[in-house]
């Protein structure tokens, strides 16, 4: 009739939620530190915790494909978005990237020294991913986010 939350790394018990049933499902909603509960009685919670040392989630900058109509030859008549965005997991908003986080981004990947036939994603050393310029915040509910070193977009791929 409980829900712990545990530290994985310590084995520290970070935080218990009582239940008054038994618990039947968890799911944790995409904020982090915010689940949705079932219990054996059908009660459904919302189960938010406070004070919970979270790590900003990380986002990744991208640049996505607006839809248009279909032509009679069922080609899309869409383009791609003009600004490279994120999905913000606290607030769920896509917002524009700022200019200095994608030069961050730039700088990062140019200091690598990567090849052109390196994957960015499997081959990017690990400490680039602690880089503290990669902290930033929602520009629409100001809460901290972490971006992920590289972008993706596939503007004048396809």
């Amino acid at each position: 009739m409980t829900i712990r939350v545990w530290d994985l790394e310590s084995g520290k018990c970070l935080a218990i939620y009582q239940a008054r049933s038994d618990v039947a499902s968890l799911s944790e909603i995409r904020t982090g530190g915010c689940f949705v509960c079932g219990t054996a009685a059908g009660e459904v919670k919302i189960i938010t915790l406070h004070n919970f040392p979270m790590e900003p989630p990380i986002v990744t900058p991208i640049r996505i494909w607006l839809y248009g109509n279909k032509t009679r030859l069922f080609r899309n008549n869409g383009r791609w978005e003009d600004s490279i965005k994120a999905l913000c997991l606290w607030c769920g908003q896509r917002f524009p990237v700022s200019h200095e986080i994608l030069n961050v981004l730039t700088n990062i990947v140019h200091d690598t020294n990567l090849s052109p036939r390196q994957s960015l994603c499997i081959e990017l050393p690990t400490k680039v991913w602690e880089d503290p310029r990669l902290l930033s915040e929602c520009t629409l509910c100001h809460k901290p986010l972490r971006f992920n070193p590289f972008r993706v977009g596939n503007r004048g791929r396809y």
